[in-house]
């Protein structure tokens, strides 16, 4: 509950927000979940929080919507809430169907404890993703065009609506529960009133029949009709709709008694899937009432094939999505391992002061990184592409570069490296961009009388001073604030060490 909180919080003020990485700086944090890890999170997604103490006439001066922190027996929740000025009213955001609700003062003060989180961020215009209606659209267009087209759709319009409503609804449905849409209209519908509920019933053990998840059998079931109708119009078979229409009814009686008898044991009402089993029973009710005619079994063999062949596709996407979840999942709980203080203390030891004259970023920065690294390693560089991506994301730190040699040819290299470095520092940075990106690599394009042959002796000799004190003997290696890290360490592991001040000091 409290990263969705944080999610739609933050996409209030910041147009492309990742959820993944909120998730996984909140979730990881030692602190989480007291306040502590929200501040640290809202800062690390770029948000100027504050945090205080106020009363109720105080919210009316705050303009932007804030986070209240309320309390109801042991739970301890996180509201988004903002001043309605027109109506002189708190809402309070609703997060299972985006709407903001009026609340008396009596509904907050009984929980509210008086804290708040604000922000100094403008609150933007929220344009929500069009990419799923804009997919369904097409596909809607393209199966009427074809049907046009071959002169099969004409006032008999009426027999497909069931079909086309049927795909799309269950194409929401299958997004919906893979988490590849959410918000807009999906969420209005599924949280209607306060019986509905599509994600309990998705979760509950009547979402499966024999291992197969029912999203993934309903979307099944409609891609193979409207894919059977788009090949029989293109091939010039007519009459197929009463064959479809054939199946619908053998499965149409199984199919809605399940998915009610599912809801009623869930006690909750999953508009999509009931919008789903009335388009099945539609079907079934025209094949019941349609003057007799010929059964087509090469349409039947034909739907059969599409249809197992796309419940086996959707299911192993489905599979492979909980996969990464679960991965996901791990992967916080082991940053959350390393960004103990106890575990960082372990796994790192103390070095003497390092200092470089190759670096980046802001120099009194109280986060100091210091990479060594070798011009021959691969691993270096995929290192130093990592550390080029903490750069553009804004983080204060400084960047300290130390080069080390593992071949004869690196001792030339490390040279040329200072001297680009020494002369021109915007294009060293480009041309290392390039190095780690296995691009191009740098050479000296430079008069060498722009750099005095004692200065450049000077910086090897106190690298290899450096690496040769800290005992080194691989490369890559990493250092910050006087700590040598160990393997266990990587750099996307930074940019959350950093955030933690109090380990880091």
């Amino acid at each position: 509950m409290l990263p969705k909180t944080l999610i739609c919080y933050s996409r209030l003020f910041i147009r492309s927000i990742d959820k993944n990485d909120i998730r996984t700086s909140l979730e990881s944090s030692p602190q989480y979940p007291n306040l502590l890890s929200v501040l640290h999170t809202l800062h690390y997604v770029g948000l100027d929080v504050y945090a205080g103490q106020c009363d109720w006439e105080y919210l009316k001066n705050l303009k932007a919507p804030v986070l209240l922190h309320l309390k109801s027996e042991n739970k301890q929740i996180l509201a988004i809430a903002k001043w309605d000025y027109k109506r002189n009213c708190l809402r309070i955001l609703n997060l299972r169907n985006k709407k903001w609700e009026i609340k008396s003062r009596e509904d907050i003060t009984t929980y509210w404890d008086g804290v708040v989180i604000f922000t100094s961020n403008q609150q933007i215009n929220r344009h929500y993703r069009t990419t799923i209606g804009v997919f369904l659209s097409v596909i809607i267009c393209l199966v009427l065009s074809v049907l046009f087209k071959t002169n099969t759709l004409t006032i008999d319009i009426l027999f497909y609506v069931p079909i086309i409503l049927g795909f799309v609804v269950s194409c929401c449905l299958y997004l919906k529960k893979a988490e590849m849409a959410d918000g807009g209209m999906i969420d209005k519908i599924c949280y209607i009133s306060k019986i509905t509920d599509c994600k309990r019933v998705e979760e509950s053990k009547y979402s499966s029949v024999f291992g197969f998840k029912m999203n993934c059998l309903a979307f099944s079931f409609f891609i193979a009709q409207v894919t059977c109708i788009a090949v029989s119009s293109l091939f010039g078979i007519i009459d197929i709709l009463y064959s479809l229409y054939f199946i619908s009814t053998v499965i149409s009686l199984p199919t809605i008694a399940y998915s009610i008898y599912g809801q009623l044991k869930v006690r909750n009402i999953c508009p999509l899937c009931v919008i789903v089993a009335l388009c099945i029973a539609s079907e079934a009710v025209i094949f019941i009432h349609w003057d007799n005619q010929v059964i087509n079994m090469s349409i039947i063999t034909l739907y059969c094939c599409i249809f197992l062949l796309s419940l086996a596709i959707l299911q192993y996407i489905s599979n492979i999505k909980n996969r990464i979840n679960n991965l996901f999942a791990d992967s916080i709980s082991l940053l959350k391992l390393k960004r103990k203080k106890e575990v960082f203390l372990i796994e790192s030891s103390i070095t003497k002061p390092i200092s470089s004259p190759i670096g980046f970023g802001n120099e009194k920065s109280t986060s100091n990184i210091t990479t060594i690294l070798s011009p021959s390693c691969s691993h270096c560089k995929k290192v130093v592409s990592e550390f080029i991506a903490l750069r553009q994301k804004g983080l204060d730190f400084r960047w300290n570069i130390i080069l080390g040699q593992t071949t004869q040819a690196d001792a030339d290299i490390i040279e040329e490296w200072i001297h680009r470095f020494l002369t021109d520092k915007d294009k060293f940075l480009e041309d290392l961009i390039l190095w780690s990106n296995g691009k191009a690599q740098i050479s000296a394009s430079i008069p060498q009388n722009f750099v005095k042959e004692t200065d450049l002796s000077g910086i090897r000799q106190s690298f290899n001073n450096h690496i040769a004190d800290l005992n080194i003997s691989g490369f890559p290696k990493i250092i910050l604030n006087n700590r040598l890290l160990s393997s266990i360490y990587t750099s996307n592991d930074l940019e959350f060490l950093i955030a933690d001040e109090n380990i880091i000091q």
